[in-house]
């Protein structure tokens, strides 16, 4: 199947494991040049590099830490370095908030909002710094993963729920932003965005 991604410059956040990892397979496999990021396990990201690398892909691997904003723009400014722009955006990482799961009722309040913080405003900030690099693309693709817990709920999983619910709520409007609504209702060149789903 031809995509239209041969030589495309991909960055897929949360790349080094999982979902993340069979993302970067698959655009590897379509011929775009694939960076991926991680927070904390450099071999793993290592051996996905290596394994793309060694079928004849192009690949490589930055940190990026959704705490952190400058961190964030590094990592997306170092994958356009590495392609000469950015043509897709895979919003694939999270902060898996292990330390906000329980009840709500019983949730320390700065331990939720922070799991709640980097999985929202981190990925923001992520197509934030994006942006600018997919609209001078004239291919630009921004894809944010959801899941069907934001509608069907799971018991400990409040700040997980609530931030994706969040990311639902952005790629929504960025849908309109981006021009695939309303072509005319924006200047420039379009930003095509959508949603995948995880469970």
């Amino acid at each position: 199947m031809d995509l239209d991604l041969q030589d495309r410059g991909v960055l897929v956040t949360g790349g080094s494991g999982g979902m993340g990892r069979a993302i970067v397979r698959a655009y590897a496999a379509e011929g775009a040049r694939v960076t991926l990021t991680y927070v904390a396990d450099e071999e793993a990201a290592s051996s996905i590099v290596k394994e793309v690398e060694s079928g004849g892909g192009s690949a490589a691997a930055v940190p990026m830490d959704l705490t952190d904003h400058s961190f964030i723009e590094r990592a997306v400014s170092e994958a356009a370095s590495r392609h000469g722009g950015l043509d897709v955006l895979v919003a694939n990482a999270v902060r898996w908030p292990t330390d906000a799961a329980g009840p709500l009722a019983e949730a320390v309040p700065v331990v939720w909002q922070t799991a709640l913080r980097a999985n929202l405003e981190g990925t923001a900030a992520a197509v934030r710094a994006a942006w600018p690099l997919l609209a001078q693309s004239g291919h630009g693709r921004i894809v944010l993963i959801s899941t069907g817990v934001t509608r069907q709920g799971r018991a400990g999983a409040t700040a997980y729920a609530a931030a994706k619910a969040g990311l639902e709520g952005l790629i929504a409007a960025l849908k309109w932003e981006g021009g695939a609504r309303h072509p005319d209702q924006r200047g420039g060149p379009r930003v095509h965005c959508d949603r995948g789903q995880l469970g």
